[in-house]
């Protein structure tokens, strides 16, 4: 998958602006993100579930002050760097409090945390995958049955068109089809969403 572009600066200026639909579209968006980023540093769903709710007070106590400084990184960027504080406080409060208690497993997340290129790797695969579900479930209802399902089938499980082309009783160049037309839709999403 090409890389995905940068968060759309149209969206940052009205989380800014304290616009609902805006930070009703970021939460369904980047909640995901952040949740599966914590889980693959380690963290069980409650504790990612908690941090998720540290790092979007964070963003939006901080979002009055955020300025688009295209020199100093992108949004993404500001986020990951949000998130991995947060993270690591977190990791912190939890190591100090199983400190008493003998426990390591905090250690071990803590320093698994430090290799911020390998952790950025990870945020900006995490947003890729998030964002792409996001844009597929938005443009699901555009579709046929048959059209989504030759899609989905192809492209995210893997089977072959072949067979794909013989279970719902269409042509392989249907398929073929269903397939480009799906993943252009999800790409405009994409774009209109990030800019």
């Amino acid at each position: 998958m090409k890389r995905l572009p940068e968060t759309r600066i149209s969206l940052v200026i009205r989380l800014r602006d304290h616009d609902a639909a805006a930070w009703e579209q970021f939460v369904e968006i980047y909640s995901g993100v952040i949740f599966a980023y914590c889980r693959r540093c380690g963290f069980q769903d409650a504790d990612a579930n908690d941090l998720v709710q540290e790092v979007l007070q964070s963003v939006a106590g901080a979002m009055p002050k955020f300025e688009y400084d295209p020199d100093k990184g992108a949004f993404r960027s500001w986020l990951f760097t949000i998130c991995r504080n947060k993270i690591r406080s977190f990791a912190n409060r939890a190591r100090r409090a199983a400190h008493g208690a003998g426990g390591s497993d905090m250690n071990q997340r803590i320093h698994a945390i430090e290799d911020d290129k390998t952790q950025e790797e990870i945020w900006n695969r995490e947003h890729e995958l998030h964002l792409f579900a996001w844009a597929m479930h938005q443009v699901e209802s555009e579709f046929q049955q048959t059209t989504w399902r030759a899609f989905q089938r192809v492209a995210i499980d893997l089977e072959s068109p072949e067979k794909v082309a013989a279970e719902l009783n269409i042509s392989k160049g249907a398929v073929y089809i269903a397939k480009s037309r799906v993943i252009s839709r999800i790409r405009d999403e994409i774009e209109a969403l990030e800019g």
